[in-house]
């Protein structure tokens, strides 16, 4: 996101929140399935993605 205006107090914009989302990560990673530790059945499991911003910048 990007935006121009002219001059102002600082004040008028901030503080701002600004959200993201994504529909999907960068890298795509998936796990396909896991095995168990002793002998038997693969326990049942599922997985989430979710992508976090680590700092965003004003500059």
């Amino acid at each position: 996101m990007e935006f121009v205006v002219p001059p102002a107090d600082p004040s008028t914009f901030f503080p701002i929140s600004v959200g993201f989302s994504a529909s999907n990560t960068f890298s795509d990673l998936k796990v396909s399935g896991i095995l168990p530790l002793k002998e038997g059945n693969p326990p049942k499991f599922s997985q989430r993605a979710r992508l976090l911003t680590a700092n965003y910048q004003i500059v």
